[in-house]
């Protein structure tokens, strides 16, 4: 990952029951340009969960 020199949205929910919130953390360390965006009251799927995130997705995307 370290060699992504893109930035890059790392979105991780809170409530994921097999991967927890230092997943996240870690992922966005190794990218190194990297925002964490920490989902509240999310599992596994956080789009499904909270589906406004796709705006969020979008909008990072679009600079």
């Amino acid at each position: 990952l370290g060699d992504i020199a893109s930035p890059a949205l790392v979105v991780w929910p809170t409530a994921d029951p097999y991967l927890g919130p230092e997943f996240g953390r870690a992922y966005a360390d190794a990218l190194g340009d990297a925002e964490l965006e920490m989902v509240e009251d999310a599992g596994h799927w956080p789009w499904l969960d909270r589906p406004e995130l796709v705006t969020r997705v979008a909008d990072f995307l679009c600079g």
